[in-house]
């Protein structure tokens, strides 16, 4: 028997922007309690069913809806646990794609758990919402090419739905307003939370929203990523524990990126990462790890799904990629306990990831390693395919990650 929750997503859909009552989906309940159980399979494989050879004009989502999700998601991150709105605490919960609210305008609470497909149920709904009100409201929407609608909806879903017009969008209303089209990227980019910690990532997101404006290449299928994030070598710690700490090493190469100066002090900043660990457990357990993280700002979710196409969508959102593989036997039969290195780029015409090794340059193919001397795992270039084999040993989708945020 399939879930309640497919009948009650239908019905939402149905409903358009109507917020459903309660005696609706009391009446919605118990229409569902009456069918079979094989009705209500049937139900549920018609809902979820696609066609196999749809036709984009009857697509529910627009040309410009599905220009601005990858480049939304790229930015967004997503949590299936409800988890506090990082500036204002616990008085706003967020879920799955930055979703505050379900399907039926109920806000989400701590606690809180969604699956994957409703996460994206809610986002889409959620951009073809804004894409709505963005057309009535905006005079000359009906000029603007695909590219620029999506780059709007991406900012829309940042910014909320009532900046044109509002107070403190002048500049971008006035742009608008004028039809002074190339003064569209420029106004974005005012928008980037001067000062706050969330600036540097504000700045890439614009950054990509006026690429998508201008109609240079999206943002989602650019060129070559290069992070400038800083090398620590698990091979000169002090702790004792070098030869076991790539975990941790890798983990504070991320943090020291994504949180300037929170590993400050003296001695090597993976060393002071270590000690921070061993507070929750062992430098090769991910829920220590996480939350180690967490005690720097660093929102942390360990995953084991992760592809290549995840891996580069969070390095196009500027944010490293610590991912854990199997760095010992040869490419077609890897094997070991598993090593922990950080994803700082991305060549996409060699098909290359630019790597921080912590303990030196991997010999992909045969397994071991070429040299361990301290730093020579600095950017090292590992071929998708044979680095990508150690990763996902499991098949495609089956990488072991940290999916970070802060």
């Amino acid at each position: 028997m399939t879930d309640q929750p497919t009948l009650l997503k239908a019905v939402s859909f149905l409903a358009g922007d109507r917020r459903l009552e309660p005696h609706q989906i009391k009446a919605f309940q118990r229409a569902w309690d009456g069918m079979s159980p094989q009705a209500q399979a049937e139900f549920a494989a018609t809902w979820k069913g696609k066609p196999k050879n749809p036709d984009p004009a009857q697509s529910s989502l627009s040309a410009a809806v599905a220009a601005a999700l990858p480049l939304i998601r790229e930015f967004e991150g997503c949590s299936l646990v409800a988890y506090p709105d990082p500036e204002i605490g616990g008085e706003l919960w967020t879920i799955g794609w930055g979703s505050t609210t379900d399907l039926n305008g109920t806000p989400f609470k701590s606690g809180d758990r969604i699956s994957q497909e409703m996460a994206d149920d809610l986002l889409s709904l959620r951009v073809a919402h804004d894409e709505q009100l963005l057309a009535r409201g905006i005079p000359c929407w009906g000029q603007l090419s695909t590219g620029q609608r999506a780059a709007l909806l991406s900012f829309t879903y940042n910014c909320g739905n009532g900046w044109f017009g509002g107070q403190g969008f002048t500049t971008l209303t006035r742009a608008l307003m004028d039809d002074r089209f190339d003064d569209v990227p420029a106004a974005l980019m005012l928008y980037v939370n001067p000062g706050g910690a969330s600036e540097a990532g504000l700045r890439r997101r614009r950054k990509a929203e006026g690429e998508l404006w201008t109609g240079s290449i999206p943002a989602a299928q650019g060129g070559p990523i290069a992070l400038d994030v800083p090398y620590y070598s698990q091979r000169d710690s002090a702790t004792g524990q070098g030869e076991r700490m790539c975990f941790s090493s890798t983990c504070a190469m991320a943090a020291a990126f994504l949180k300037p100066g929170c590993l400050a002090g003296s001695g090597q900043p993976d060393d002071r990462y270590l000690s921070i660990v061993k507070r929750f457990g062992d430098t090769t357990a991910a829920e220590a790890q996480v939350k180690a993280l967490g005690t720097l700002g660093v929102r942390a979710r360990f995953r084991t799904d992760g592809d290549m196409d995840a891996l580069v969508a969070e390095l196009r959102a500027g944010r490293p990629v610590p991912g854990g593989w199997l760095h010992r036997g040869a490419v077609s039969a890897p094997s070991g306990g598993g090593h922990w290195t950080l994803a700082i780029g991305w060549d996409p015409a060699s098909r290359q990831v630019i790597m921080h090794d912590p303990y030196g340059e991997a010999n992909l193919t045969a397994g071991g390693y070429v040299t361990t001397a301290v730093g020579s795992g600095r950017a090292r270039r590992y071929s998708e395919g044979n680095w990508g084999k150690r990763w996902m040993v499991d098949g495609p989708g089956s990488g072991w990650w940290l999916q970070l945020s802060v």
